[in-house]
């Protein structure tokens, strides 16, 4: 056993209920607690397991309980990073395909898909291109939402719209960034991202 940690099994007594109770209180995430017990206890391995830290909990029966806050707290993280799953992970310390594989573990995908489906409405349906233009740049965040083909081709519209209603004059493609940009109070840089990305001239 390691240098100054304890062993797990010690956690099988009744009297660690309490002790348990407290490293519960300072985690809210299956991540998280596994780390806190595997700075202070050894397990069977090299490393301490989930498996090993579940049991510990089910036996006092504080598994659910723990659950349950895990769970409100991963979907008030998809509220709060508007299913950005790629912010929320980070957030949490953990990998995209660790977090996904974690929602499906604690049944939150319908409600991910709920509130996907509530954010990419609050998207596509936005009256402010620059909001529209951000949302653009952020591939990883369209793909979480579902909505990258579908954003192409409502901005492509838009754009082509706007483009249109310019002076003739203007010929350079410049000048026309320039025109449409200061026309409409869009950010210039991500405009002209979004012209190139959506291929228009």
């Amino acid at each position: 056993m390691e240098p100054g940690k304890e062993n797990l099994r010690l956690l099988f007594r009744p009297e660690a209920k309490e002790r348990l109770g407290l490293l519960l209180e300072a985690s809210c995430s299956q991540a998280e607690l596994l780390s806190l017990f595997s700075s202070q206890f050894k397990g069977e391995g090299e490393s301490l397991s989930w498996q090993e830290v579940a049991s510990v909990l089910e036996y006092h029966g504080l598994l659910a309980a723990f659950e349950s806050k895990e769970r409100a707290a991963l979907e008030a993280g998809l509220l709060r990073f508007r299913c950005s799953l790629d912010k929320l992970s980070k957030a949490w310390g953990m990998r995209p395909g660790a977090l996904k594989k974690r929602l499906e573990e604690l049944s939150l995908n319908d409600a991910f898909k709920k509130l996907r489906k509530r954010f990419a409405a609050e998207v596509l349906d936005a009256p402010n291109v620059n909001f529209q233009l951000r949302i653009l740049a952020r591939p990883g965040y369209l793909k979480d939402l579902g909505i990258a083909s579908a954003l192409q081709r409502q901005l492509s519209a838009k754009l082509r719209d706007m483009l249109a209603q310019l002076p003739a004059e203007l010929e350079m493609p410049e000048m026309r960034l320039r025109e449409l940009a200061k026309k409409h109070r869009l950010d210039k840089n991500l405009l002209a991202s979004a012209l190139q990305q959506l291929n228009i001239v």
